[in-house]
């Protein structure tokens, strides 16, 4: 319960900040936050990364509505086994990333992007809170090892 608890507040923090970027008056972006290492903008992604897939909305939701569904199955069933604790608290980021992405995608027909950083190689991308907790999880997936089942 404690790893669909945790996917539930992921996801809520993330909506609650898209709603207060949404809330506010568009020429108020960008706005460098401290140093400038970190702006907040806001951009509708109708796609995927770098917009992939912007003219096929349809197919956009699909995707991500098929990709939380998988992840939450196979939550679902570790979550009923001892250990792959770090397995289940990344499949936890994912799941709340994901499924605000998908939220996004349902009421607005695109995911509302807010982040940017001034790292060279990603500079010109633009992210979400969602999306920094999915590729934590996956990194977090990936490295967790086989635990004995």
């Amino acid at each position: 319960m404690f790893y669909f608890l945790l996917a539930a507040a992921v996801s809520a923090l993330d909506l609650r900040l898209k709603e207060g970027i949404e809330a506010q008056d568009p020429h108020a972006f960008p706005q460098p936050v401290g140093d400038g290492h970190v702006t907040i903008s806001r951009f509708h992604n109708p796609g995927i990364l770098l917009n992939i897939g912007k003219d096929y909305p349809s197919l956009m939701l699909s995707a991500t509505a098929g990709g939380f569904l998988l992840f939450v199955i196979r939550l679902f069933r570790l979550s009923r086994k001892k250990g792959h604790t770090m397995e289940k608290l990344g499949l936890s980021l994912i799941t709340g990333g994901a499924f605000s992405n998908l939220a996004d995608r349902w009421k607005h027909g695109y995911v509302v992007d807010y982040l940017q950083f001034s790292l060279r190689p990603i500079r010109r991308l633009v992210f979400n809170l969602g999306d920094l907790f999915v590729i934590l999880g996956a990194v977090m997936t990936l490295f967790s090892g086989k635990e004995k089942d």
